[in-house]
């Protein structure tokens, strides 16, 4: 059942985006659909295939795909600087492919660390650092709750992969309702703020 909960609220997120795509064609909407749709995508093959799916060569990649475009998509919400941030991206991203390739856990292992850590942040105190300083909406916090919740089980699958016996446990029963949680935030915080862009009124 948890399988296809994680499911639609990919799809939740997805149409989040796309919503916000549909009013304004802003970049920020258009990366945060193809976030949602990595993540539908994650979903999809959680379903299929379960957790072992995440043991999978390349599944790191893919992974990664999802906190870097939404992280893009807050940073896009208030600023240009998002381009420079999509190549920073797209060199980790490749560390992390020639680390799987070639075989090299410490080039692989840098560039997943460094990714997911600057998305993580991003995701957490950007919506956040809108709310109290450039007077976006109270929803954009939701998106920082979002993103808290799924740094946590980012965290937690790192280390389960590494072997704390601990985390394993935790991922076995949280990862999918985690998976969810943190999807839904993120939409709805999303949406409800006009797509981070939206000012709080009073």
């Amino acid at each position: 059942m948890w399988g296809f909960v994680v499911l639609l609220s990919g799809v939740v997120l997805v149409a989040s985006g796309l919503a916000r795509a549909w009013s304004r064609r802003s970049a920020a909407a258009i990366l945060w659909s193809a976030g949602g749709a990595v993540f539908a995508v994650v979903a999809l093959l959680l379903l299929v295939k379960g957790v072992e799916v995440l043991e999978y060569k390349y599944a790191g990649v893919v992974g990664s795909l999802y906190p870097a475009l939404l992280s893009l998509a807050v940073v896009a919400a208030r600023s240009r600087w998002w381009r420079y941030l999509a190549l920073i991206y797209a060199v980790l991203i490749l560390g992390i492919a020639l680390g799987y390739a070639w075989g090299l856990e410490a080039l692989r292992g840098a560039s997943h660390g460094i990714l997911h850590s600057i998305s993580g942040l991003i995701l957490v105190a950007g919506p956040a650092y809108y709310y109290l300083r450039l007077g976006a909406s109270r929803w954009a916090l939701l998106v920082s709750l979002g993103g808290f919740v799924i740094s946590v089980g980012g965290v937690s699958l790192a280390l389960s992969q590494a072997g704390v016996e601990a985390a394993t446990r935790l991922v076995s029963i949280a990862l999918y309702p985690v998976l969810s949680l943190s999807a839904l935030l993120l939409a709805a915080g999303f949406y409800a703020s006009n797509g981070l862009e939206g000012r709080r009124s009073g």
